[in-house]
């Protein structure tokens, strides 16, 4: 092997390297967007859940009418002295 062809060989070495980190690196990418995405169509559906109180996401009775509508308990007083 004369220099000419171990240069060619090692940069079509580097050549493959690169794309192959390129790819992996929009691999990683999607996959990321892909997880965000997921997530806030998760809090979306848990949040509709919520809202309607239907399936398993249904809020005691008797938590919700411990608090008043600022979402502070009743009986605590506040404010200084």
């Amino acid at each position: 092997m004369t220099g000419t062809e171990a240069i060619r060989e090692y940069e079509q070495v580097i050549t493959e390297d690169r794309i192959e980190k390129e790819k992996s690196r929009k691999k990683a990418e999607q996959d990321l967007l892909e997880l965000k995405s997921v997530i806030k169509i998760q809090a979306w559906w848990r949040g509709t859940m919520i809202r309607k109180e239907i399936g398993g996401f249904r809020m005691p009775k008797d938590k919700v009418d411990s608090k008043d509508s600022k979402g502070k308990g009743k009986g605590k007083k506040t404010g200084k002295k």
